[in-house]
């Protein structure tokens, strides 16, 4: 072993040894992961809301068929992508 490298044993053997910062990428990947999930239901939500108030008043888009969340939803991501 090279004295740089820093092992952590579990205990049995050294064929399970386990490095340290692969370790702690690892565990911290489910954190990772839900916390993009929440930001991505966080902007999903965001946009529904918008579509919704687009939709709700007629007139409110030029060309936007009437109640049509979709495309609501989506002008409401465009404008939010321009601005933010």
């Amino acid at each position: 072993r090279c004295a740089s490298q820093t092992w952590l044993s579990t205990g049995t053997s050294g064929a399970s040894a386990v490095r340290p910062a692969l370790a702690l990428t690892t565990s911290r990947l489910p954190i990772l992961a839900g916390l993009l999930g929440l930001a991505f239901a966080a902007v999903v939500l965001l946009n529904l809301v918008f579509a919704v108030l687009y939709v709700q008043q007629p007139d409110a888009v030029l060309n936007l068929r009437p109640y049509d969340v979709i495309g609501a939803m989506f002008f409401s991501l465009e404008t939010l992508a321009i601005v933010g």
